[in-house]
């Protein structure tokens, strides 16, 4: 089968899905949206050294499909991606609802930090181009789990007049083969990862400086035969801040990671990194906002877990604009320069993004 047969095909199941899902329900009490978000990236790498003197282009496109239904207490959240390179669902998650709570059952995104949770495939949503390294896709070549397949609890809860909010996942989690490879709705009968889990506690605030901070902690067993270690026992803890105030915005992150790497042989190695991030973001008006970001590994190069990803940006200095026009369209720039293992490289993208 080739790409475009597949690409076809996955579409029209997630259509067939839609329609089944929406037609016995128009009876009832239904609550539907469904979103579009489009998207054309351009790209370009130039080396900042000798080292490998060879330039990249690279150009994408794609589309989001963002769709949640509700019958009374019943929830449908569904998400599929189609672009130029690659189609499948990223969500799907079947819930139930009850007061201030929701209890969900599929594919979801992994609740560590804030813009995992925030931010879906859908660029359109986030002010800059480009994800944080530490909490990019797997697909990207991220080094984080951050699709998971089971169970999902989430919700909100009042102490002394404060908001406070939880999610609690209870999953499988991905498996490593050259790069981590979460369940996919497509192959429902294969289950790569072993038990993992993750509990995200957070604050609400609100009074002119809204914003969400909290902490993360996540365990995760991932198999990883196919490069010659039976399993990889993964730990993630973290702080996480966003913040909004006047003109301003900020977002930021640090997450300690440990892992120890199990071999088939019996032997085991421990290593661990700690990674932060710091995103600012400025508005002087409804269409123009400038943003600038600061991404810093400390312990890469002693870590066995991320010598299996030699393409994880490990330290990163950025900086963009985003004008918004037509209610519905933004166009952004973005500058940065990036440090990998064995490479250093500077980066221009340029985006088109909608919402539909």
């Amino acid at each position: 089968m080739t790409y475009k047969d597949h690409a076809i095909k996955s579409v029209h199941a997630f259509l067939v899905i839609v329609l089944l899902t929406a037609t016995p329900l128009s009876l009832a009490d239904v609550t539907s949206e469904l979103f579009l978000f489009p998207q054309l990236d351009a790209g370009h790498n130039a080396q900042l050294d000798d080292s490998s003197p060879t330039e990249r282009n690279d150009e994408v496109a794609g589309v989001d499909f963002f769709l949640t239904l509700g019958v009374d207490n019943f929830r449908f959240l569904g998400e599929f991606l189609l672009s130029s390179e690659e189609q499948h669902f990223e969500r799907f998650q079947l819930g139930w609802s009850y007061k201030n709570h929701l209890f969900w059952l599929g594919r979801y995104h992994n609740p560590i930090g804030y813009w995992n949770s925030a931010y879906h495939h859908g660029a359109h949503l986030q002010t800059s181009i480009s994800r944080p390294a530490i909490v990019e896709f797997e697909h990207e070549g991220g080094v984080l789990p951050i699709h998971f397949a089971g169970l999902l609890a989430e919700g909100t809860f009042g102490i002394a007049e404060q908001e406070f909010g939880y999610s609690l996942a209870l999953a499988s989690g991905p498996e490593f083969d050259h790069k981590l490879m979460p369940w996919k709705v497509s192959n429902p009968g294969s289950v790569p990862g072993d038990t993992s889990g993750t509990l995200n506690l957070y604050h609400t605030s609100s009074a002119g400086n809204e914003g969400r901070t909290g902490v993360f902690f996540n365990y995760t067993q991932i198999p990883a035969e196919a490069v010659g270690v039976d399993e990889i026992r993964h730990i993630s803890a973290g702080l996480y801040g966003s913040r909004e105030f006047s003109r301003w915005r900020w977002h930021g992150s640090s997450f300690y990671v440990h892992n120890r790497l199990e071999s088939l042989g019996g032997t085991q190695s421990s290593s661990a990194f700690f990674n932060a991030f710091l995103q600012a973001e400025y508005s002087p008006g409804e269409r123009w906002t400038f943003y600038g970001r600061i991404e810093q590994t400390l312990g890469a190069h002693e870590d066995a877990y991320l010598a299996l990803f030699p393409e994880f940006v490990e330290d990163r200095i950025l900086g963009g604009v985003r004008y918004d026009f037509a209610s519905i369209h933004a166009l952004k720039l973005e500058l940065s320069t990036n440090h990998v293992r064995e490479d250093n490289f500077t980066r221009v993208m340029l985006q088109w993004s909608a919402m539909f």
